[in-house]
């Protein structure tokens, strides 16, 4: 009697335990913490660890490290966000064909006590992220959500008119532009009031070259919108191009600058320059590249660093620089892939390369 009652109790538990391995967990095993030091100058975020970089005689050194559960590939597709010389937030995407992916959730890390914030959502961005002072927003679908610097949402609002959304950025005091796709196919241009993201003002961005543009990314300094033109849709072809939207929002003049690639597309903005990467895959032209633009002077200049990548063209169609940012001593640092690149821009020369596991994809980067 005994054995009949304790073989379905070892079913059941069998099937317990093959339940808990098939059911994602929100919350990784361990959640990524900062090695906090005074010798960083830097700190590189990747899927699986985070090191605290030192530049000395401008080589970079890995001065301290402390590894984290696995994150998947996608927190790596859009840029992270920074508040506060604090906080760093970005997101996880759940891949709807995996039922082993974990659900989808917003991350924060505090630079302060070194701790990592989880907070589930459903709003995890398809298509467009940003930004304002306050508060981190997502696009999926048609629904816009905001999130405060910790990860926890706020609010969300659909709108039904409009596809994809773009990025969001803060303007003036509680206001957010938002750069969107309406379902007619045309571009938009929206003010939000950013307490309950109720529309101010709705303005149509008119065609180019007898099509629909397609932008890539943007941001606002200073009251201008730069917004990079990926391409133009026209009758039954999409056309690359290879211009940047410079946007007066008091006026609302456009006028375009002439970049020497095609296919521009995700914008970083430190010290007085933009840095805009291309894509690659889509122009055809297989090189690993970025544009700058002197806030300053208008001067553009264009810079080829497929050689980082051994010039093998099937590895660079496959990957993006990313996570601009100028050091204390006027060098750029950037990354792609599992590699931090330490650049004299001027000289358009790489001073030293630090690289991570292969699988340790980087997320972001942080100045100290």
């Amino acid at each position: 009697m005994k054995h009949k009652l304790l073989i379905p109790a070892i079913i059941l538990t069998l099937i317990g335990l093959l339940g808990c391995q098939a059911i994602p967990k929100l919350i990784p095993d361990k959640l990524p913490e900062v090695p906090l030091t005074e010798q960083a100058d830097a700190y590189l975020i990747g899927t699986k660890s985070i090191s605290a970089i030192q530049i000395h005689n401008d080589k970079l050194q890995v001065t301290k490290q402390t590894k984290h559960s696995e994150l998947p590939w996608n927190t790596t597709l859009y840029p992270a966000t920074s508040f506060d010389k604090r906080y760093l937030v970005f997101q996880r995407r759940k891949e709807e064909m995996q039922l082993s992916s974990p659900p989808s959730a917003i991350f924060s890390i505090d630079f302060e006590t070194s701790q990592t914030q989880l907070h589930k959502t459903k709003y995890a961005s398809t298509v467009g992220m940003g930004s304002s002072l306050d508060f981190f927003y997502t696009w999926y679908a048609n629904t816009l959500t905001q999130f405060d610097k910790e990860g926890k949402e706020i609010q969300s609002k659909t709108f039904d008119d409009l596809a994809d959304g773009i990025q969001t950025f803060n303007d003036t005091s509680h206001h957010i532009h938002l750069v969107a796709f309406a379902k007619d196919s045309t571009i938009h241009l929206l003010e939000l009031d950013e307490t309950n993201l109720s529309l101010i003002s709705d303005q149509t961005l008119s065609e180019l070259d007898g099509g629909v543009p397609r932008f890539a990314q943007a941001t606002i300094i200073q009251g201008v919108l730069y917004a990079s033109l990926h391409s133009i849709l026209t009758k039954g072809a999409t056309i690359p191009d290879n211009r940047l939207l410079v946007l007066d929002l008091q006026s609302m003049q456009p006028e375009f600058i002439n970049l020497n690639e095609k296919n521009p597309d995700f914008i970083y903005h430190d010290g007085n320059r933009l840095f805009i990467t291309h894509d690659s895959s889509a122009s055809g032209t297989l090189k690993l590249c970025f544009s700058t633009l002197n806030l300053d002077t208008g001067e553009t200049t264009f810079i080829d660093v497929s050689h980082i990548l051994n010039n093998d063209t099937h590895e660079i169609s496959t990957s993006h620089l990313k996570n601009f940012k100028y050091t204390t001593g006027g060098k750029l640092l950037f990354t792609v892939q599992n590699r931090l690149i330490y650049f004299d821009i001027e000289k358009q020369e790489v001073l030293d390369t630090l690289v991570l596991e292969e699988s340790d994809q980087v997320i972001s980067l942080w100045m100290k």
